[in-house]
């Protein structure tokens, strides 16, 4: 049976349905049957929370540093090289033109990567994780930049570990439409390693293409 809702609670939905300028989210411990309100605002799920901070974060970047330090929070399957933060500065058009388009890329990746991914083919699960999410990820066909690809991380033992963080998912287009500016930005990731950082997926670089 359908709940009740009360004059204050109407209230708080009608201002989630008609104020497209200001983002609002509504916790809450019941169900809520609203169709014309966005999915992303309505939390009440440890999920729910993790979308609506990502679809904040789409929104509002604010800058380089607090992108990288919020999507650590909220893309809990990824561990976030330092070097991204650095990277990000650099991202060509910045992160305000970016920000929902690195944000979809990387919701895929936390989200969907592990269930397509096969240790054994990489082409082929960067061939399904493409068609299948949406993304447009591909190996590095230039094997002198490993070097460039190449880098630093801690394993379980306190050890450091040099990973080559070659696959890559492509960033052509930004968030504004109508821009059709063709631009070469990359993810620069790693599938992820059993000892280090907890076995997560392994994000090095989010800017310019290397």
């Amino acid at each position: 049976m359908r709940k009740k809702i009360n004059s204050n609670e109407k209230e708080i939905l009608d201002l989630l349905r008609n104020d497209s300028n200001t983002l609002r989210g509504l916790l809450c411990f019941h169900l809520i049957h609203e169709d014309e309100i966005d999915n992303k605002l309505i939390i009440q799920t440890k999920e729910h929370w993790d979308n609506f901070h990502r679809h904040f974060l789409s929104k509002n970047p604010v800058d380089e540093s607090n992108f990288y330090c919020e999507s650590q929070k909220y893309f809990t399957n990824i561990y976030f090289h330092p070097n991204v933060e650095i990277s990000l500065r650099r991202l060509e058009g910045g992160i305000e033109k970016f920000a929902e388009t690195i944000v979809y890329n990387l919701t895929q990746l936390n989200d969907n990567f592990s269930k397509y991914h096969n240790p054994s083919d990489r082409i082929k699960t960067l061939r399904m994780f493409s068609s299948i999410s949406g993304v447009n990820a591909s190996p590095e066909g230039n094997a002198s930049k490993k070097p460039l690809l190449t880098f630093e991380f801690i394993d379980d033992n306190s050890y450091p570990i040099s990973i080559c963080c070659e696959p890559h998912l492509k960033l052509g287009d930004d968030d504004l439409p109508g821009d059709t500016h063709f631009y070469y930005n990359r993810i620069y990731f790693h599938e992820g390693k059993p000892n280090v950082e907890g076995g997560r997926i392994l994000v090095a670089h989010i800017g310019k293409h290397l």
